[in-house]
């Protein structure tokens, strides 16, 4: 079986390639450019014929490659499908469905590929209660997490441990309510060394803040090692599902401290950290600093989850179920 998946949100597209590969499967990658990527909607339409011209460079693809399956991801890049007129299956991440569909001018664009879709994957829990009405069939497939590469490792003897903000500044990431309590950490704990990505439309306001080490985004097999110099990861607090930097974080044996929406998605709970206010990251955060044992052992059971129900290979494993 020949597998094409098309675009790579989050490495979700790369890692799933992997996955697929280790298990037998003759799989690749097409990544896109897309012409002005994180642009507005309007500067997205003016630019709507270099976005059609690499379309149809991927689609002549398609066409020699005789895959039997095409996997698309985002949402409205099913047209790649539509205007090649072949059968894909849709996946659907996160931003393409929750801010992207209300927008009117590209909901029924969004709504027309999610329809003719073959199959439509959903990688968040969240997204079914915005899914399902259009496609009861809509299917949740975990997001994928290379545990080959994630994975525990002994923390270096520190005389104080290190924090890591994993989410870029972006307010769908209650990156606020981050800043605030990490900002009251600092003022007790002065020694503590937080480390953030010196990005997203919020960074400016946070620049300059005191004990943050603030560092470009890294290319992510360099992402490993990061969670891995650090003790405590701190992730999102506004959606309430599990991104990547919570699942990859959980991989690597450390405890993670989000915000999470219970959902019968899974046969049980995540061990993560739940907060959601300033004043909880804050306690959560001492916690973690002051019981050790405590901190390994979460970090342990959080691990020992991402083995069973998002690695990699068994994720493909479950794709590949739903191919056939």
């Amino acid at each position: 079986m020949r597998i094409l998946h098309i675009h790579d949100i989050a490495n979700v597209g790369a890692t799933l390639t992997a996955g697929l590969q280790q298990i037998g499967y003759q799989a690749e990658l097409r990544r896109l450019n897309l012409a002005a990527p994180h642009g507005s909607t309007l500067t997205k339409l003016l630019l709507s014929p270099l976005r059609l011209r690499e379309m149809l460079r991927v689609n002549r693809q398609v066409r020699r490659g005789r895959y039997d399956i095409v996997h698309i991801h985002f949402a409205y890049l099913g047209w790649l499908g539509i205007i090649g007129r072949y059968p894909y299956f849709l996946h659907c991440h996160g931003s393409d469905i929750r801010r992207d569909y209300l927008d009117w001018r590209r909901r029924w664009f969004i709504h027309q590929s999610i329809l003719r879709a073959k199959a439509v994957f959903f990688a968040t829990p969240d997204l079914a209660d915005l899914l399902l009405p259009i496609r009861p069939d809509a299917i949740f497939l975990p997001n994928p997490v290379n545990t080959a590469l994630f994975h525990p490792n002994s923390p270096a003897v520190e005389s104080h441990p290190k924090i890591l903000l994993g989410s870029a500044f972006y307010p769908v990431k209650g990156v606020e309510a981050a800043m605030q309590g990490l900002q009251e950490i600092v003022k007790q704990h002065p020694e503590i060394e937080i480390t953030a990505f010196a990005t997203g439309p919020l960074y400016p306001h946070y620049q300059n803040s005191p004990g943050f080490r603030f560092i470009p985004p890294v290319p992510h097999p360099q992402m490993a090692p990061l969670y891995q110099a650090h003790e405590i990861i701190i992730g999102q607090f506004k959606i309430g599902s599990l991104g990547m930097v919570e699942l990859e974080g959980m991989a690597c044996g450390r405890p993670v401290i989000c915000h999470y929406e219970p959902t019968s998605w899974y046969p049980e709970s995540p061990p993560i950290i739940q907060a959601q206010t300033p004043e909880e990251i804050r306690g959560k955060v001492v916690q973690m600093l002051t019981n050790p044992v405590e901190r390994a052992a979460i970090g342990d059971k959080g691990a020992q989850w991402i083995g069973q129900y998002h690695d990699f290979r068994q994720v493909a494993y479950q794709l590949s179920r739903f191919y056939r």
